[in-house]
């Protein structure tokens, strides 16, 4: 359970290298400021923008509540506080991507 939570965390910090890339590419995929009716792009765009700004601070705590399970010898509650981060990958980026996937297969 020790190694499994490692790895996930390691895996975790691993993605943090692409952070700025991921952060530039929101910044220039965010729609502009004109009034345009609120559609499914749009509210994907923005939750996978604020998803991508979000990461670190999750990544961070989640860091430090699994470094407190571990000494305090919570093997478990180690486990899930290292693999929230990938749930929240998961969860913020992966299902706006599949949603905009499949939208776009079906608009064409």
């Amino acid at each position: 359970m020790k190694t499994a939570a490692t790895i996930a965390l390691c895996l975790g910090g691993v993605l943090l290298l692409v952070y700025p890339m991921a952060a530039i590419f929101a910044l220039i995929g965010l729609p502009s400021g004109t009034k345009t009716p609120v559609t499914l792009d749009t509210v994907l765009t923005w939750c996978f923008f604020y998803g991508i700004f979000a990461y670190p601070i999750a990544y961070v705590l989640c860091l430090i509540l699994s470094i407190i399970m571990r000494v305090k010898g919570k093997d478990m509650a180690t486990f899930v506080f290292s693999i929230l981060p990938l749930v929240y990958l998961a969860v913020f980026m992966g299902i706006p991507v599949a949603i905009a996937w499949i939208v776009e297969g079906h608009r064409y």
